[in-house]
């Protein structure tokens, strides 16, 4: 039994110093802090909706290796997400100027009408006026799609920005073009020039709404965050979803489990001990009086009682784990118990972990404490006589042995995040 105990710490131990190799030969390739960064695709799902940038199959990451997370393809038109409890902005907060070239070479106004004449600055204010609804309406129209999508096709969104913003400059110079005109014309009615200020105000509004299409961005990130030396399983990501001015969102939930470094947990169970007091009977020797009667003389021979192999207990263990993103993991243990005898024992071993947010924990190693054995001097064969106390109390002193054990414990606690 003893053989085996030793088989499953040099196990433990021999996994435990696998690992640490392992993680230290990957830090000796690489001179630089390497990023784990997560990239969560936000548009429909599909087969590479959540990237690793270590390549790896499942959300994990290394102890040593800070951690960011990035969105991509979102709808800042229909939707606002919000990271970790951070609003995530995929607007950005440039502020987009549109100024006028001001070398044009040619006119931006068709001045003349088709039978030849020059048109009245009335006339040139009601064209300009229809080109400006005519491309809000267009812009307004893009805008609506936009949010009505689930995803939206950026490559497009491009183009269109580039269309609207070089019409919204050719409508902004013929409003200039128009008002070097007005103040060229010292007879422009009160009507012309009030025109001319709604016509800017609707440029404005335009403006505006060409400004939101721009600052529309791809993506948007955390910055690195560092765990290293944290006592955690995982780093957890929330992502809420709000669509439009809803005030309840969709939330989602990523775990990004810590891989390498050593983590500490506790947890409680029932255990059997090989160590545990010996316990002893004693039989009264008797002897012949000469008439041919038994009669019991002041000694007595020495039983030890037969209690089987283990003793039962209770006991709490701390687990030094190696983090692993695997289901099973391999632990280095220590604690106490107390047997049903109410022995105090010391608790040094190896043990397997079983699972990753309910664990229960298999556990085999040596057991150490002070237990009551025979006194040196007497034998517990049943046939060597002593004379002992008047209440015939067996002599014995407590002693300090080791022996084995085996146990079943469950985690105290919930695997822990990074929140």
């Amino acid at each position: 039994m003893r053989k085996l105990t030793l088989l499953c710490i040099l196990f433990v131990s021999t996994q435990f110093l696998t690992a640490q190799r392992r993680t230290n030969e990957i830090d000796s390739t690489h001179n630089n802090i390497t990023t784990t960064v997560i990239d969560l695709d936000l548009s429909r799902p599909e087969y590479n909706s959540v990237e690793h940038s270590g390549n790896e199959k499942s959300l994990v990451a290394d102890a040593k290796s800070p951690i960011a997370f990035r969105l991509s393809n979102g709808n800042p038109f229909r939707y606002t997400y919000v990271l970790d409890f951070k609003k995530v902005n995929l607007f950005s907060d440039i502020d987009f100027n549109f100024e006028r070239t001001t070398d044009t070479g040619q006119s931006m106004l068709e001045e003349m009408k088709a039978d030849g004449t020059a048109k009245t600055i009335e006339e040139l204010q009601k064209d300009l006026e229809e080109e400006i609804v005519k491309l809000d309406e267009e812009i307004s129209i893009y805008i609506a799609q936009l949010i009505a999508s689930e995803v939206i096709d950026f490559d497009d969104l491009r183009l269109k920005r580039k269309t609207y913003v070089e019409t919204l400059a050719s409508q902004e110079a013929g409003k200039e073009e128009i008002q070097a005109k007005i103040d060229g014309d010292a007879s422009a009615t009160d009507a012309v020039k009030n025109k001319q200020k709604e016509i800017e105000s609707k440029l404005k509004l335009v403006e505006e709404k060409i400004k939101k299409l721009l600052s529309a961005k791809n993506d948007a990130y955390l910055l690195p965050i560092d765990v290293n030396g944290d006592n955690i399983d995982y780093v957890e990501v929330q992502l809420d979803v709000y669509e439009l001015d809803a005030t309840v969102p969709q939330t989602y939930t990523y775990k990004v489990w810590i891989r390498g470094g050593f983590k500490i947990d506790f947890s409680g169970g029932a255990f059997i001990t090989s160590l545990f007091d010996q316990t002893f009977s004693t039989a009264v020797v008797t002897e012949d009086d000469g008439n041919g009667n038994n009669v019991n003389t002041d000694r007595s021979t020495i039983r030890q009682d037969d209690l089987g192999d283990y003793d039962f207990g209770l006991g709490m263990l701390v687990n030094i784990t190696y983090r692993s993103n695997g289901w099973v993991k391999p632990s280095l243990n220590f604690g106490t118990l107390v047997t049903d005898r109410q022995s105090f024992q010391l608790l040094a071993g190896g043990g397997l972990i079983l699972g990753k947010n309910e664990r229960w924990v298999f556990h085999a190693g040596v057991s150490m404490g002070r237990v009551d054995v025979l006194k040196n001097g007497f034998e517990a064969d049943g046939e060597t006589e002593y004379v002992l106390d008047g209440q015939g109390n067996v002599p014995t002193n407590e002693k300090f042995k080791f022996g084995h054990y085996f146990g079943v414990t469950y985690n105290l606690s919930s695997p822990k995040s990074n929140k």
